[in-house]
């Protein structure tokens, strides 16, 4: 699958770095819970998001859904859904968009839905904005009951732990490790660094 519409309208340089530390943020917010919840999920597209196949740092999907902090606002609908089916290719959304899919391992379930959950937390324009942990556990109730029980689980548990201080990753050059696995820490910087050095010499 690619994209056949081009993109008209291009995101500026801070469209993007907003839009890219957003991701990153997001990424080690679902490796901080991943890890204090002791979630033993595959090693598949980790750092979660930012690797692998159609991850949000690939060009052509920053291009897209760094639009969505555009101004003057675009109409999200003519780019914003054709990235996400595209990074949607990824096994996480493979095995929980949907239907789940019952015979995937318990911990990648897990996983996926720590991924819903953090989403719903963030403020991103196609969920509605950030949401609190209150109004996740009324929004639960709408999805399939296959769901319904693990994300009811993953939430309560996520609540149980101290919030990771995502706030502090403030640069894709250089951030402080928020409590994620060391090796996922240091593969993040990698990646985080060289997508902050393509930006720069592609933007501007």
């Amino acid at each position: 699958m690619s994209f056949t519409q081009p993109v008209v309208v291009v995101p500026t340089l801070e469209e993007v770095l907003k839009f890219t530390l957003a991701m990153l943020k997001h990424s080690c917010a679902v490796e901080y819970y991943s890890a204090q919840l002791g979630i033993k999920a595959q090693e598949i597209e980790r750092p979660h998001d930012i690797a692998g196949k159609n991850n949000k740092f690939e060009p052509e999907i920053m291009k897209r859904l760094a639009l969505e902090y555009h101004t003057p606002a675009v109409n999200c609908s003519d780019y914003i859904p054709s990235a996400l089916r595209l990074h949607r290719q990824q096994y996480h959304h493979q095995i929980w968009n949907g239907t789940i899919k019952a015979d995937a391992p318990e911990a990648d379930l897990q996983l996926s839905a720590i991924d819903a959950i953090c989403s719903q937390r963030e403020d991103r324009k196609h969920h509605g904005g950030g949401h609190t942990f209150e109004q996740i556990a009324v929004i639960i109730e709408d999805n399939p009951q296959n769901k319904v029980k693990i994300m009811r689980e993953m939430l309560q548990r996520m609540r149980e732990v101290v919030e990771p201080r995502v706030d502090l990753i403030t640069s894709l050059d250089d951030f402080p490790n928020v409590g994620i696995p060391e090796e996922k820490y240091y593969a993040a910087r990698e990646i985080a660094g060289n997508t902050a050095r393509y930006i720069k010499s592609n933007y501007s």
